[in-house]
């Protein structure tokens, strides 16, 4: 019965981790095995290897030690020295080549970009017709209108519109958008509103004003 040897990568996991994606495979690299020594006596053996690929930015080489699978992953090189150890002796003919992958390329800088994104979202995200209902400070059922007309460099219009007892109260101001709240005041200025996006067909609105308050969940029409 063999017995499975213990491997030690000196990769680096946080290299890896952020540069390469090696659950997506996009091609395949030439790869090679160097034995360079082996060493040790019972009960403990060991052997030096270097491990090659033909490619330099992320990739996966996989090799046998005594029938026992290992891989060898290397980021932004195209070779790296490993150590094999284990309780019988390590020889040449005990290591085999198998294959080499390139893995996928994390490009930092793209993640950045997205989360910028979803800090600061487009213009027509709040533009449109949202409509639903909440309730106000004393309690009042209210269907609620609110229309969001974009008017450039994430200023925009907007128009609302409240019912409540089949009386209906109209509203209109501007504001400007910081990321996904947009902030404006309506009747002079002396109710303040706020939409927040909450994905992109539903937000919440809220209102506060002297005597008045109320919040709603509204969706795009």
């Amino acid at each position: 019965m063999r017995t499975p040897l213990l491997i030690l990568l000196l990769a680096s996991s946080a290299a890896l981790a952020e540069q390469c994606d090696c659950q997506k495979i996009v091609g395949q690299c030439s790869g090679a095995i160097d034995f360079i020594k082996s060493y040790g006596s019972k009960p403990s053996f060991g052997a030096e290897i270097v491990v090659h690929s033909s490619e330099k930015v992320c990739s996966k080489v996989e090799y046998y030690v005594d029938g026992t699978p290992h891989q060898t992953l290397l980021v932004n090189r195209s070779q790296e020295p490993e150590s094999l150890f284990g309780t019988r002796p390590i020889t040449q003919k005990s290591v085999t080549y198998r294959s080499c992958q390139i893995c996928a390329n994390v490009d930092p800088n793209k993640g950045a970009a997205k989360n910028g994104d979803a800090k600061q979202p487009p213009a027509n995200d709040f533009a449109g017709t949202w409509t639903g209902s909440g309730r106000n400070s004393f309690g009042f059922s209210q269907d609620m209108t609110v229309t969001v007309t974009p008017t450039g460099n994430n200023q925009y219009q907007i128009s609302q519109v409240h019912i409540a007892g089949g009386t209906a109260t109209h509203g209109n101001g501007s504001g400007a958008a910081n990321g996904k709240v947009l902030s404006y005041p309506v009747d002079g200025g002396t109710i303040n509103c706020s939409l927040t996006l909450i994905s992109a067909t539903s937000l919440v609105k809220k209102c506060s004003g002297w005597l008045t308050t109320n919040e709603a969940t509204l969706t795009k029409q």
